[in-house]
């Protein structure tokens, strides 16, 4: 069982949750929902805050299927004898994700992916050094 997957899966759910019950995603949402959609308005501030409350919640959906695919992936490989944690490059494709994003945005959730990432890394390294393993896919 991959311990990345299900982290990545339930930052997702995690994510969600806080769109759900943070007031200034939740209303939007609501208002997406009653109204039949984003382009209900003509209002550019509540058209942007609904397209920007949508974004939030797909990026949570996001991080599911990631986590979902990431666990898949490595039940799969386990069933090939090889290394079952997430491959190096991705976890330096979450750093890079995290530590930019968090840079622009620091007040945010950013740090959380930029330290998922970090835990990949950090996993790959200490199993397999610098040179880093064939079995990896």
């Amino acid at each position: 069982m991959s311990l990345t997957g299900n982290i990545f899966f339930a930052t997702g759910v995690l994510h969600n949750t806080v769109g759900i019950l943070v007031p200034e995603l939740a209303e939007p949402l609501w208002r997406i929902i009653a109204d039949g959609g984003i382009v209900a308005t003509e209002d550019i501030h509540e058209r942007y805050a609904r397209e920007a409350t949508l974004w939030f919640q797909v990026i949570g959906f996001a991080a599911m299927i990631q986590g979902y695919y990431v666990r898949h992936m490595a039940l799969e490989m386990k069933k090939q004898g090889l290394d079952e944690e997430a491959p190096v490059w991705f976890g330096w494709a979450v750093v890079t994700l995290g530590g930019v994003s968090a840079y622009c945005m620091p007040i945010s959730g950013f740090h959380l992916a930029y330290l998922q990432g970090l835990r990949v890394l950090w996993i790959h390294y200490n199993r397999h050094g610098s040179k880093g393993s064939k079995k990896v896919v």
